[in-house]
C-alpha cells in the first residue's frame, strides 16, 4: 500500500479522475463506432424497395465529428453521398406522381434511427461497466 502525503492527495485524485474520464471516453467512442456501423447495415437491410443498380445503397456512408477541449464530443453521422442524397426524402416519405396519385413510402431511415436509439444506450452502458471494473 502506497502512502500519499496530504499536499499530494489532490494531484493523485485529479490524475485518477482524468485517467477514468479518458477510459470512459474511449469506451463510449468504441460504442458509438459499433452502433453507427450496425445502424448503417440495418438501414441497408431495411431498404425494401427495388434499387435496380444498388447505387443508392452503396452511397450510404458515415462521417465522424470530434471536438476536443474541456467538453469533448464524438459523433458519427449517417448520410447518403451525392447525387443519391436527393432520393432519401422521396423514398422515406413518398411523393406525388404526375397523375395526381402518391407513391408508396419506404421508411428505411426511421427504422435505422429506432435501431440506433435502442442499441446506443445499451452499448454505452456496457462500455462504462467494462471501464468501471
Amino acid at each position: 500500500m502506497a502512502t500519499i502525503k496530504q499536499d499530494e492527495l489532490s494531484d493523485v485524485v485529479k490524475e485518477q479522475l482524468e485517467s477514468y474520464a479518458e477510459n470512459v471516453y474511449n469506451g463510449v467512442k468504441k460504442a458509438v463506432d459499433k452502433t453507427a456501423k450496425e445502424t448503417k447495415e440495418e438501414i441497408r437491410k431495411s431498404a425494401e424497395f427495388q434499387d435496380r443498380t444498388g447505387n443508392y445503397r452503396r452511397a450510404f456512408a458515415l462521417k465522424k465529428t470530434e471536438t476536443t477541449g474541456w467538453r469533448r464530443t464524438y459523433t458519427k453521422t449517417w448520410y447518403v453521398k451525392a447525387p443519391y442524397y436527393r432520393l432519401t426524402h422521396l423514398l422515406e416519405k413518398g411523393h406525388l406522381t404526375r397523375s395526381g396519385g402518391r407513391t408508396r413510402a419506404f421508411p428505411h431511415i426511421a427504422k435505422g434511427e429506432e435501431y440506433a436509439e435502442r442499441n446506443l444506450t445499451k452499448n454505452v452502458e456496457e462500455a462504462i461497466r467494462r471501464v468501471s471494473k
